[in-house]
């Protein structure tokens, strides 16, 4: 076991663990705050904050523990693991399986680079064909995360939307996927540990969004890890969980506001 990383992990789970617990009381003020100026600065806060201790502070503790090539070449032991599970299906008998898993490790990444940009506008333009030919009324959405009140409401809240789904996809990859994986791995010697262990903490972080916000989130962690694993690279990863965020929170509001003012306007 190496103690010098099990204090930082000690030390990095306490400071996370206390601002969750803030984040979340912040969040509860911020969903009252009806002023852009207002909603703007508490973007702005998240940004830097977010930033600087997921992003910066990662990077100083990998420089430190002598890991900071991680963020080029995946750590060994992720390796090893993720050659294991790609041999699964290479080794199976079933030519059709074989092909169906091989179909699924080249095709999850554009797909989720894509696939959920094409399916918000198509969703949205259905939607809006639907009630302009009175075919449907416009059916309330379940919103198992709690993020309605983050949806940007005008051009300058979705810079900054787009900042924080851009800094989240850079600085919660290092964290979530890069660092805090090599720690657990270090303390526990078990890649299993490591991976479900950091997931948890991803989902633990978004406590903010509820409980049903944190299963959530620790699933898409798990989808994460997946692409992770497949493409072996971390920049890749953080790519697609930047798109993934800017169409949740910035595109396909954007899209749902653009139909809504033009069947206002017709």
């Amino acid at each position: 076991m190496n103690h010098t990383n099990l204090i930082i992990l000690l030390m990095l789970f306490v400071v996370t663990t206390f601002i969750s617990r803030r984040d979340k009381n912040q969040y509860d003020v911020f969903k009252s705050i009806q002023k852009t100026g207002d909603r703007q600065k508490f973007f702005k806060r998240w940004a830097i904050e977010s930033f600087i201790i997921y992003g910066l502070l990662s990077m100083i503790i990998l420089s430190i523990i002598g890991q900071i090539y991680s963020l080029k070449v995946m750590p060994d032991f992720l390796v090893d693991f993720s050659k294991s599970v790609k041999s699964i299906g290479e080794m199976n008998e079933s030519d059709f399986i074989s092909g169906f898993f091989k179909g699924i490790m080249i095709s999850i990444v554009p797909v989720l680079l894509f696939g959920g940009t094409i399916g918000a506008f198509l969703k949205e333009y259905k939607d809006y064909k639907d009630r302009k030919s009175k075919n449907n009324i416009e059916s309330e959405e379940i919103n198992f995360r709690n993020l309605d009140a983050l949806i940007p409401k005008n051009y300058k809240e979705r810079i900054w939307g787009a900042i924080l789904s851009i800094n989240a996809g850079f600085s919660e990859e290092i964290f979530f996927r890069v660092l805090a994986p090599i720690l657990i791995y270090s303390v526990t010697s078990s890649v299993l540990i490591a991976i479900i262990g950091s997931t948890i903490w991803f989902g633990l972080v978004h406590y903010y969004q509820g409980m049903a916000g944190v299963f959530v989130t620790f699933f898409v962690g798990l989808l994460m890890f997946i692409v992770y694993m497949i493409t072996e690279n971390i920049w890749i990863t953080m790519l697609v969980h930047a798109v993934l965020d800017l169409n949740g929170l910035v595109f396909s509001p954007w899209l749902k506001a653009i139909f809504a003012n033009r069947e206002n306007s017709a």
